[in-house]
């Protein structure tokens, strides 16, 4: 049994096409592949962001450690998150004051990778106590109860 030329040009065009159509949905589940790493890393950054929140500032600390991809991410250096660790514990008042402090200092030295960071540690380095507007004001002893 002898193949017509013809035919077997016919069965090898066919054959070049299906291995093209292969190779293209190759590339096709590839991208997919990839546009779904890509959104799974943009919704672990949402997620871990929001985690971030909820933390104190030693946890925050360790999870830079935990793998390369979140310390590069920088969403344990937000200086939103470590901003509202500042006000939580040395209050509204004594950050302002120790950021225009700041504010002054950093003419000179303008690159940091987390300003707020830098922040808390130095307050928590000097220990600063949040400000209370009464104390001070309110007089304590000196009083008499008459009749006793």
């Amino acid at each position: 049994k002898t193949e017509h030329p013809q035919a077997t040009k016919k069965s090898s065009n066919n054959m070049s096409a299906n291995s093209h159509l292969i190779v293209s949905d190759k590339m096709m589940a590839e991208e997919k592949k990839r546009e779904i790493v890509k959104n799974v890393m943009m919704e672990t950054a949402f997620f871990l962001k929001h985690v971030a929140s909820f933390l104190d500032a030693q946890s925050l600390c360790q999870c830079l450690s935990v793998c390369k991809n979140w310390a590069t991410q920088n969403i344990f250096q937000n200086n939103e998150t470590w901003l509202d660790l500042c006000v939580k514990r040395f209050g509204a008042s004594s950050v302002r004051k120790w950021e225009v402090d700041e504010d002054e200092e950093d003419e000179a030295n303008k690159i940091r990778t987390s300003p707020n960071k830098d922040l808390y540690c130095r307050m928590a380095e000097q220990n600063v106590k949040p400000y209370c507007s009464l104390e001070g004001s309110i007089p304590l002893g000196g009083s008499t109860l008459d009749g006793l």
